[in-house]
């Protein structure tokens, strides 16, 4: 039987891909893979709406755009009896 793992990587300088879930279905990987990322995006935009320094080459969405330090990806594993 085939299952496909929701993985994300907080830092791809520093760390590892862990599992964020497990599904049946790529269709429902990429579902989770989706909101995952778009609650990270919504923590990201809370930190560049609040920094002094937005919109400067000294901004945090200047220096680190988002997802650009972060992993997001499947993989189909298969699942033994």
């Amino acid at each position: 039987m085939q299952a496909f793992e929701a993985l994300y990587n907080p830092c791809i300088h520093e760390s590892a891909a862990c599992t964020i879930s497990v599904h049946f279905s790529k269709e429902g990987a990429e579902k989770a893979l989706a909101w995952h990322k778009e609650e990270k995006r919504k923590e990201w935009q809370q930190i560049v709406d609040n920094d002094e320094d937005k919109g400067t080459d000294m901004g945090f969405d200047t220096i680190c755009p988002f997802g650009s330090m972060e992993w997001w990806g499947i993989n189909e594993i298969e699942v033994l009896p």
